[in-house]
C-alpha cells in the first residue's frame, strides 16, 4: 500500500466518517467537530447515523452542516438564479450593463471626487475595477493677503487602471454623455 494523502476538508474523511470500503475509520478525527455530521452526545450513534433519525442537535432544517451546504441540489440552483437576477434587474444592473457593453460610468465618491471610466469587474459590495479613468475634483486655492475671494479650480488626472473600494461609492451614473 502507498502513502495516503492528507484528508481533504470536503471529503467525508475529514470528519472521520468512513473509509472507501464504507467501514468506520479508526484514528484521529473520528469525532465530528459539530454541525450536521456530529452525533448528539450520549445518543450512542455514529456521526453517519445521527442526522438521519431526526434526533440531531442541528437546528438548520435544510440540513446544512460544515461549509453551509446541504439541503439538496435544487436549493443551490435557486440561490444562483437569485444572485443572477439581482445583478441583472436590481440596482447593480447599471454596473452589469456597463461591463457587458463596455460603456463609461460616472462614479461619485465620498471624497468629493468624480470618476469617469469603464467598469471591467465589480462585486455585490460595489468594489470595482475601472480602466481609463478620469478623476475630477475641485480645489479652493488658499487666500493671500491681498486677495478677496478665491475662485474654485477644477482639477483632473488620468488613471489607466484602478481598484475602487465599494464603501467610498455614493452614486453610479450609466452613460453620462
Amino acid at each position: 500500500m502507498g502513502v495516503e494523502p492528507p484528508p481533504s476538508f470536503f471529503s467525508g474523511k475529514f470528519f472521520g466518517i468512513t473509509d472507501r470500503a464504507g467501514k468506520k475509520k479508526a484514528g484521529r478525527g473520528n469525532k465530528a467537530p459539530g454541525g450536521a455530521g456530529a452525533a448528539r452526545k450520549g445518543s450512542g450513534k455514529t456521526p453517519a447515523e445521527a442526522p438521519n433519525d431526526g434526533e440531531s442537535g442541528d437546528a438548520n432544517p435544510n440540513g446544512g452542516g460544515a461549509g453551509g451546504s446541504g439541503g439538496g441540489g435544487d436549493k443551490d440552483g435557486e440561490d444562483d438564479k437569485k444572485k443572477d437576477e439581482e445583478f441583472t434587474t436590481g440596482p447593480l444592473s447599471v454596473l452589469t450593463q456597463s461591463v457587458k457593453n463596455n460603456t463609461q460610468v460616472l462614479v461619485n465618491c465620498r471624497n468629493n471626487k468624480k470618476l469617469l471610466g469603464r467598469v471591467k469587474a465589480f462585486d455585490r459590495h460595489c468594489n470595482m475595477i475601472l480602466e481609463n479613468v478620469q478623476e475630477m475634483w475641485t480645489e479652493m486655492p488658499k487666500k493671500g493677503k491681498g486677495q478677496k475671494k478665491a475662485k474654485p479650480v477644477n482639477k483632473d488626472r488620468f488613471i489607466s487602471k484602478m481598484f475602487l473600494r465599494g464603501d467610498s461609492v455614493i452614486l453610479v451614473l450609466r452613460n453620462p454623455m
